[in-house]
């Protein structure tokens, strides 16, 4: 099932970028491997139709990812994220 993931890249200059990704729910653990690797990762890319953008990690302030894992089971999650993640809080 094809759904888009809305991801806000936020840079130390203060800069955001917001990208729409298509994702094929029917591939989750393809989805949960790409997840890993982004946590591991020293960039992070983004390739579009004209370009390929690779952001610096430590460029990065933060990464705000749409809630598209609503297909996903809360506790599937928790297999992905790094054990260090606080998980299932309520942002006030």
């Amino acid at each position: 099932m094809p759904c888009n993931l809305f991801v806000v890249v936020e840079l130390n200059d203060g800069k955001k970028e917001t990208f729409s990704i298509p994702v094929n729910m029917d591939s989750a653990i393809y989805e949960k491997k790409r997840m890993q690797e982004l946590f591991k990762s020293n960039y992070v890319i983004f390739s579009t139709d004209d370009d390929i953008l690779a952001y610096p990690s430590t460029s990065i302030r933060s990464i705000r990812m749409s809630k598209f894992l609503n297909s996903i089971e809360s506790k599937e999650i928790d297999t992905f994220l790094p054990l260090s993640s606080f998980k299932n809080v309520h942002q006030h």
